[in-house]
């Protein structure tokens, strides 16, 4: 998928609705696992008008997620936090994945016992299908593939515990009011949510990598050790000569200008300046497997 500038056109307001990456920085054409790893904004947008909106709201209640119900509120920056969900929803809704596809509904009560140790009530797995295993599965393994996520979050980053098979992913809403991070293994999923109670933005930059992940990856590293240190289960790979190849970085350029005067810059100059004040132009030089402007050609995307 093509991560450049791209315009979607009329949002609500009837503003064009033209979404930015949280770095401010493009990377041209890069593969749906890496677009993921590193959580950026524009392949996202642009894989939810390919997917459809009613259909990943639809999804999302499959998953456990009870809020999305007033369809016509939601449009194309749903998938970068446009909506509404509580901690608990979306926690249930990661724990699908790391349960091979499984949903089981949230219930606080494991068991009840009377004072002679009598079982009263005691919570069963319900484990009923509600994604296809092999997605679940590229899922847990594109989150918990921490060199994908390396060139955005560095390589020790919050979501990565050494020696431990983990999964995880972070989220932050507009003017920095809310700061997720959500993670797994296959045995546990664990969510945190980190924000002001009266919806007021906390201090720039207080993102989910910075404000959530460490207190994530703090609880996950104590209990962990409870838990087996089992891996996910792998997906099944499709036949290379059936899956298209993404562009090689041959195939596109990025040039990069100040945005004060208009000059252009070497990449060493952009990358030393705040996002803000540099422009970036990205020339796709071949448009296969994707077409210029970023759309999917083959519906098949390479993990």
């Amino acid at each position: 998928v093509l991560d450049g500038p791209t315009n979607f056109g009329p949002d609500g307001g009837g503003r064009n609705y033209v979404p930015r990456n949280y770095s401010g920085r493009f990377h041209g054409v890069i593969s749906i696992r890496q677009a993921l790893a590193m959580s950026l904004n524009v392949p996202a947008v642009k894989t939810l008008r390919e997917v459809g909106i009613d259909e990943a709201i639809e999804m999302a209640h499959r998953l456990g997620i009870t809020t999305l119900n007033d369809r016509n509120r939601y449009g194309l920056s749903l998938v970068i936090g446009g909506g509404e969900v509580t901690l608990l929803d979306e926690t249930s809704g990661f724990s699908v994945f790391a349960n091979d596809g499984k949903r089981n509904p949230v219930d606080p009560i494991l068991k009840i016992v009377d004072k002679d140790n009598k079982i009263i009530r005691e919570n069963s797995p319900k484990n009923m299908p509600v994604l296809d295993p092999q997605i679940a599965r590229k899922i847990n393994s594109i989150l918990s593939d921490n060199k994908s996520r390396t060139p955005i979050f560095g390589p020790n980053n919050k979501l990565f515990i050494p020696g431990r098979t983990v999964a995880a992913k972070t989220g932050t809403t507009q003017e920095f009011r809310d700061a997720w991070t959500v993670g797994f293994t296959p045995h546990i999923a664990v969510g945190v949510w980190a924000g002001n109670n009266n919806n007021r933005s906390m201090r720039p930059g207080a993102d989910g990598s910075f404000v959530a992940a460490p207190i994530w990856n703090k609880f996950m590293s104590q209990v962990l050790p409870q838990y087996p240190d089992d891996t996910f289960l792998a997906y099944e790979k499709s036949d290379s000569k059936a899956v298209p190849k993404v562009a090689a970085k041959s195939q596109y350029k990025i040039t990069y200008y100040r945005k004060s005067n208009k000059k252009k810059i070497s990449e060493k100059k952009a990358k030393s300046m705040k996002p803000e004040k540099v422009i970036q132009k990205i020339e796709v030089v071949s448009s296969e497997p994707f077409s210029a402007e970023g759309n999917f050609i083959d519906k098949k995307p390479v993990f």
